[in-house]
């Protein structure tokens, strides 16, 4: 995690998924993603 401003950076890397999960697992992430940035205003 960075400091950025007022808000913090949070970097994470996921290696090694097969090339048959990148889609499901990005769209999983954007949504949780999605809902984090809601609940927080």
């Amino acid at each position: 995690m960075t400091p950025d401003g007022d808000d913090t950076m949070v970097v994470l890397t996921h290696r090694g998924l097969p090339p048959t999960y990148l889609g499901t697992h990005r769209a999983g992430w954007e949504e949780r993603l999605r809902r984090l940035r809601a609940a927080a205003g």
